[in-house]
């Protein structure tokens, strides 16, 4: 048996000649491994097409063109073509769309958190959550194998649509809306079972009071002109005393406070009992009477 050692991604493998001149061809310049040792080939993500690398340089290096095999009219970009990861590509477009649609059904775009058990508690019901996994699964088997495609990416592009992964017509990201009070995390009602989606409150400025109220219950001072007297007035309007932050308004707020502190405590109706205690005195414990040893 004929054997041919071809480097590959940059390693060194022992192929068969039979079989690297049958599926080791490119279907476009005809270029082998036995021709040209370091050929690599692309895959496009769109058709699974598969061509050289070479080929794809010369049709797409100059924009979009037409997919270069015969009888595929799909229109591709340079980007769309990728090395080729696993030998089947069968295999390759598995995988693609596999990533494509658990990409799309991604719980965390949602703004749900994974806990301990995965996604599970953020469903109403372990039975909620093993049919959106069943749904899932589905729609992947369903573009692997050619069923129900176009329904199958109706409901995709509707779920983007409603949750604000779509695109608009221009391109860019479509801007998601903001959540509401009561609103569920899938608003376009594909994934059932799903708890009802927390809001949090917007953030209000900070109050160093923690919601304490700042007035007094015995007094309210009055605007500084009503404590206007001459003693007031010297120091009031004196520069250096405000150097260090001191205000002769908290100065009067503070007399008013130490003046009133107190007068609403009642020590005839608060007080107890005289012979009240806290707690209750311990039991005591008798004490053993000493004798003297006999010994």
């Amino acid at each position: 048996m004929a054997t041919n050692v071809v480097v590959q991604n940059g390693a060194k493998v022992v192929m068969d000649a039979s079989k690297a001149s049958t599926t080791d061809v490119c279907p476009i310049c005809k270029s082998t491994l036995q021709t040209s040792p370091n050929l690599r080939f692309k895959v496009s993500s769109r058709c699974y097409h598969r061509i050289c690398e070479g080929c794809v340089d010369r049709k797409f290096s100059a924009g979009k063109a037409q997919c270069p095999v015969s009888g595929c009219d799909k229109m591709l970009w340079k980007r769309d073509w990728k090395i080729q990861t696993f030998e089947d590509i069968q295999v390759v477009r598995e995988v693609d769309l596999r990533k494509r649609v658990f990409g799309t059904l991604d719980l965390a775009k949602l703004g749900l958190e994974e806990g301990p058990n995965g996604y599970e508690d953020c469903f109403e019901d372990l039975r909620s959550y093993n049919d959106f996994l069943e749904m899932r699964e589905e729609f992947a088997m369903n573009l692997i194998y050619n069923t129900d495609v176009a329904a199958t990416n109706k409901k995709l592009r509707d779920f983007q649509s409603a949750n604000g992964f779509g695109k608009e017509e221009d391109g860019r990201p479509q801007a998601r809306p903001a959540p509401k009070p009561g609103d569920y995390a899938d608003r376009s009602g594909l994934i059932k079972g799903l708890k009802t989606k927390f809001v949090p409150k917007p953030a209000t400025p900070y109050n160093a009071f923690t919601g304490v109220s700042k007035d007094r219950g015995y007094y309210n001072a009055a605007d500084a002109d009503r404590y206007e007297t001459a003693h007031d007035r010297s120091h009031r309007h004196y520069e250096l005393h405000g150097i260090g932050g001191y205000s002769w308004d908290a100065y009067v707020d503070e007399s008013l406070l130490r003046a009133f502190s107190g007068l609403g405590v009642f020590v005839g109706t608060e007080k107890g009992g005289e012979t009240d205690m806290a707690m209750p005195l311990a039991p005591q414990v008798p004490k053993a009477k000493a004798v003297d040893d006999v010994f």
